[in-house]
């Protein structure tokens, strides 16, 4: 990919660009792949909205050749929008031979163009074998790992996982006259006891962390034994 990008740089400011699109599509085909890795296989509605992002970003990239109908090198910006549509395999179930019709027909395309231009022009003629080189790697990985498309985890998460739950405030917590107890106010709430042979009670150490967690969090603070 790198040496594609680096060539088409080297292309011209419209390559350049077609190029930069190129590879966030690649990424966003990443992100997916990661995603496979961690969730159980979504419904088609909410792979639909997954595939959203990479499906605008192939258009913007068909968009780039189509503002140029009239350059010299039209033909290759258009071989490139039309053969990058590879990487729809993320959604398929037949993704090896999906990838395999792609790269023969886009071998016909680059092929004709790098003839046209391999003496007047080697460079695009260099761009387009970059090219061919980026969608062979891509069919090889699909077709060693994924023949049959995208392998999502069958105990993963069905969706993310929720966001922290917000910290609630401290519960009221009061202390028995004989400072051997703290209770709550409401007798269904837990008690602290101090042990048997116990050190002397560290109310300050107890209370900061009442402050600063749920009770359920609660730290153990030596000399006292909590009981529900």
């Amino acid at each position: 990919m790198s040496y594609y990008v680096d060539i088409a740089t080297s292309v011209g400011e419209s390559a350049k660009e077609q190029a930069a699109l190129v590879r966030e599509a690649f990424q966003l085909c990443l992100n997916i792949m990661q995603m496979s890795r961690k969730y159980s296989k979504p419904s088609p509605l909410e792979m639909a909205k997954i595939m959203q992002p990479l499906s605008f970003k192939l258009f913007e990239i068909a968009e780039v050749a189509n503002r140029n109908k009239s350059h010299i090198f039209y033909q290759p910006l258009l071989t490139i929008s039309d053969s990058v549509s590879i990487l729809s395999w993320i959604n398929m179930s037949c993704s090896a031979i999906f990838v395999k019709d792609v790269e023969n027909a886009t071998k016909v395309s680059a092929n004709s163009t790098t003839q046209m231009y391999r003496e007047s022009m080697p460079l695009y003629a260099e761009w387009m074998r970059a090219w061919l080189r980026v969608i062979g790697s891509l069919r090889e990985l699909v077709c060693d790992f994924y023949p049959v498309g995208l392998i999502w985890q069958p105990s993963g998460f069905a969706q993310p996982p929720p966001a922290p739950p917000r910290i609630s405030a401290p519960m009221h917590l009061e202390l028995n006259s004989d400072g051997a107890s703290i209770t709550s106010n409401t007798s269904s709430r837990p008690e602290w006891k101090r042990k048997d042979g116990g050190k002397i009670f560290n109310r300050d150490a107890l209370l900061n962390d009442i402050v600063r967690t749920r009770l359920v969090h609660l730290k153990h603070v030596e000399g006292f034994s909590y009981e529900s």
